[in-house]
């Protein structure tokens, strides 16, 4: 079965713990997230395991609902999520000094294995912009 993994790393040019403390708020993804322009049904606005909460992505697309299943507060959060086309979706963010990783990881219905190619562009390019804004919104912090 095909599959979707994304891996990328971007220079961190703020200091990891302001970096951190951005990342642990919820309330603030839309700032830096290009995937997220509002958060809605947020469990509790800090970062944690267990919390759950739902996005609305730019534009018309449809919501998307995540867990935070692995959390080490400033550093690491592994999320889940459903997302239409998508099954088993699995988002992993880490902060490194100097470094942010991601991984996202999903497996493709029938309908999205036909969009593939076009699911991995977007999903690298946002995250690679994702990782920049939140470095820079780190930095002026």
């Amino acid at each position: 079965m095909a599959t979707l993994d994304v891996q990328l790393k971007e220079p961190m040019h703020a200091p990891v713990e302001k970096v951190g403390t951005i990342l642990d708020d919820l309330t603030r993804l839309p700032e830096w997230l290009t995937f997220a322009e509002k958060v809605l049904e947020l469990s509790s606005p800090e970062a944690g395991k267990g919390v759950r909460y739902t996005v609305k992505p730019p534009g018309t697309g449809p919501k998307s609902v995540w867990e935070i299943v692995e959390f080490e507060p400033g550093r690491r959060q592994v999320h889940i999520g459903t997302i239409p086309m998508l099954r088993d979706v699995r988002s992993t963010i880490e902060i490194e000094p100097g470094e942010g990783r991601v991984r996202w990881q999903a497996r493709p219905t029938a309908v999205g294995r036909l969009l593939l190619p076009v699911m991995r562009r977007r999903i690298q390019t946002g995250w690679a912009e994702s990782l920049r804004n939140l470095d820079a919104l780190a930095a002026r912090s």
